[in-house]
């Protein structure tokens, strides 16, 4: 294959190791693929919070629907905000991205097609943030896991008769049964039976 020509073919790009050499320069040159659909990227330690930006210029955004970051420091909210342009992201995974609070969440539209949501071990997610989850209609998964900060308030936003949500991963999290049941009680019916939950 010529040299070029992969930028538009290639549809899925996975890498993994904190020796990989894969940084902001790299990002760079991931963006000129215009056919990805799917970004997994763990343990890249050497991109920064100006690589992670690159998603903005990526000429695949508009066909994108699975985008995995982890361990990854530098992803913030600002990162955060701009997958808002990405209208076919349906998975979207940040596991251990400690600089994320999820205010970035509050620019999603509700027709966002996102269906699941891995937040796990991204233990600066609060709360306030997670509000801006209850307009997303299509959210099906929401793993909240090893999320110190939640407590369970910001479901008293959610229980829209339109919301899809059938799983809830709430351990490790402040979460109390005592005070969030009744809260959980508004949308119970829309939960799977999969609710995963550990008194700490």
């Amino acid at each position: 294959m010529r040299g070029g020509q992969l930028e538009h073919v290639l549809k899925k790009f996975q890498l993994s190791g904190k020796n990989s050499g894969f940084d902001d320069d790299s990002m760079k040159e991931l963006s000129k693929f215009t056919e990805l659909s799917a970004l997994m990227l763990e343990n890249c330690t050497s991109i920064t919070t100006a690589g992670f930006l690159q998603l903005g210029e990526f000429l695949s955004k508009k066909k994108m629907e699975t985008l995995m970051i982890g361990h990854a420091n530098n992803f913030t909210d600002a990162v955060l905000k701009l997958l808002k342009e990405f209208t076919k992201l349906y998975r979207l995974i940040l596991r251990n991205c400690t600089a994320l609070t999820g205010k970035g969440f509050e620019d999603f539209p509700p027709t966002s097609r996102l269906a699941e949501l891995d937040l796990s071990r991204s233990n600066n997610i609060e709360d306030a943030s997670l509000k801006h989850l209850a307009k997303l209609a299509k959210l099906m998964y929401l793993n909240l896991y090893g999320c110190e900060k939640v407590t369970g308030e910001a479901f008293a936003d959610f229980g829209d008769p339109h919301l899809s949500l059938r799983g809830l991963n709430l351990r490790g999290t402040s979460f109390s049964s005592e005070n969030t049941f009744p809260l959980l009680s508004r949308f119970w019916n829309m939960l799977p039976r999969e609710l995963l939950y550990s008194q700490t």
